[in-house]
């Protein structure tokens, strides 16, 4: 809102009025502060803006259901006018009531961000839904596309005050090159320790693939060092995606996913192996050869002051503590069902 304020001038030495001056006043505006690209982040809505002037590529995905329903990302041709505007989207999948790109439409294609946007749900109650674009454009597509990264759903009380934010992206779909490079530069060469012999997850999932063949090890060495060589994108018929080149003395050339949790770094390690040495040098002179050993192996017996149980078992998540003439008595619950139970301070049972 612009505001007019009219002063009149009068000249008393004068018999004609002088012309009405004008006064305008524009109302501050505060500047929408956006900060320069940081290339050790990929995509996050709040870093949006200042990803316009890079480059995003689309990493091919590894198709998951045998039925096909698999979706990637969904381009359209014109900004949606809508949360779900089916007309405008490019390449559609029709099966599906709200329609998607086809799966793998856009595997490879690199685009130039030239913009961000988004929409809302126009009325919302307590939930609002968002939908995020980057606006990229190429030689294959050469007009204004509004590629959709993220789907985000705010909560609100009854008074509309934001209460808590949820986003949900796949930022393994879409990769800034510029983050990239930079993943490059600080990873190659990164010492890695194999966590799982067996070569599983947690989740029953395989971890490292023969770069020949593209099949599954078998098994892995316990606390094997891997190489990161390269990372770069795989194509194989079991894992399809971007992920590191890995080697190591005695298994050369393998890959796995982009994902390292199922790691350790070297460094780390190293240093966590050099503590547990130390920790178990200290059981050994503090409760001698026998009892040390125990600590060590996690096991507690009968008569174990509290501070050795801690040492062996860890903290309890809960302690029951009562007093009378008798003494002191205390209950260390540990989960699935393991107790212990002291009398002034002594380990007196273990119900495991």
């Amino acid at each position: 809102m612009r505001f007019q304020f009219l002063f009149l001038l009068i000249f008393t030495t004068s018999s004609a009025f002088a012309q009405i001056g004008t006064l305008t006043i524009s109302p501050k505006v505060e500047e929408r502060v956006i900060m320069p690209y940081d290339s050790l982040e990929n995509i996050t809505r709040s870093n949006l803006p200042s990803l316009v002037g890079q480059k995003v590529q689309i990493i091919p995905q590894q198709r998951t259901s045998s039925l096909g329903l698999d979706t990637g990302p969904t381009l359209y041709n014109s900004k949606p006018s809508t949360m779900f505007n089916n007309e405008k989207v490019v390449n559609p999948d029709t099966r599906f009531t709200i329609y998607n790109s086809k799966f793998g439409s856009f595997d490879n294609e690199v685009f130039d961000i030239v913009g961000v946007d988004s929409i809302f749900d126009s009325d919302f109650y307590t939930y609002r839904t968002g939908h995020f674009y980057l606006i990229v454009k190429n030689e294959k597509y050469p007009t204004n596309h509004y590629l959709d990264i993220a789907l985000t759903n705010d909560e609100y009380d009854s008074n509309k005050k934001l209460i808590r934010r949820a986003e949900f992206y796949n930022t393994m779909e879409f990769m800034i090159l510029g983050y990239y490079e930079k993943c490059r530069q600080r990873l190659i060469g990164t010492k890695l320790v194999n966590k799982y012999p067996e070569n599983k997850s947690l989740g029953g999932n395989y971890i490292v693939y023969d770069i020949s063949s593209g099949e599954p090890l078998t098994s892995i060495p316990e606390n094997l060092v891997w190489t990161i060589k390269d990372i770069t994108l795989i194509d194989s018929q079991n894992y399809k995606g971007l992920g590191y080149l890995l080697s190591s003395d005695s298994i050369p050339d393998c890959f796995t996913s982009y994902y390292l949790n199922s790691f350790e770094n070297y460094d780390e390690f190293v240093k966590s192996q050099q503590e547990k040495k130390e920790w178990e040098q200290k059981m050994i002179r503090t409760y001698g050869k026998t009892n040390g050993k125990l600590i060590i192996e996690g096991r507690v017996k009968i008569g174990f002051t509290k501070k050795m149980c801690e040492e062996a078992w860890g903290k309890p998540t809960e302690i029951n503590k009562s007093t009378g003439s008798w003494g002191v008595h205390e209950q260390w619950v540990y989960g699935l069902g393991s107790y212990l139970y002291f009398e002034n301070g002594k380990l007196t049972s273990i119900d495991n």
